[in-house]
């Protein structure tokens, strides 16, 4: 299965590789991206694409997997790029078997995380005044 992952982000990146220039040009955020072989799925051990007819219900969904994921101690990355790459291209939707009349709305990538925070950052006391 990893092969299967490896080989379709391969494909992505291809496609990225593609339109970075024109990205560039747009976006001057976009020129401090380089794109790499593992620029969507960072290495990681599993890779979630939610597939639907309804965008909506597929967000909602790889939001209620996130959390169930991060219960289990995994760290979860919502990655838009390989949404957006496996939309655009009927190369990659083949790739992943994508049903007709549904869609890519939204891609999970899983793995441990290398950092581990014991408690959340600490916060002022909020002064608020209501009238």
């Amino acid at each position: 299965m990893d092969q299967e992952k490896d080989r379709i982000e391969k494909m992505a990146v291809s496609l990225f590789k593609k339109i970075k220039p024109l990205a560039d040009l747009l976006n001057p955020m976009a020129r401090n991206h380089e794109i790499d072989d593992h620029f969507f799925f960072f290495n990681a051990p599993a890779v979630i694409v939610i597939l639907a007819k309804n965008q909506t219900n597929g967000i909602l969904a790889a939001q209620n997997m996130e959390f169930v994921a991060e219960a289990h101690g995994l760290g979860v990355l919502y990655s838009g790029y390989f949404t957006m790459a496996a939309n655009a291209s009927h190369k990659i939707k083949n790739a992943m078997s994508v049903p007709r009349g549904k869609r890519a709305a939204m891609t999970l990538v899983l793995g441990y995380p290398d950092v581990r925070f014991y408690r959340s950052v600490q916060r002022e006391k909020l002064d608020v005044t209501y009238k």
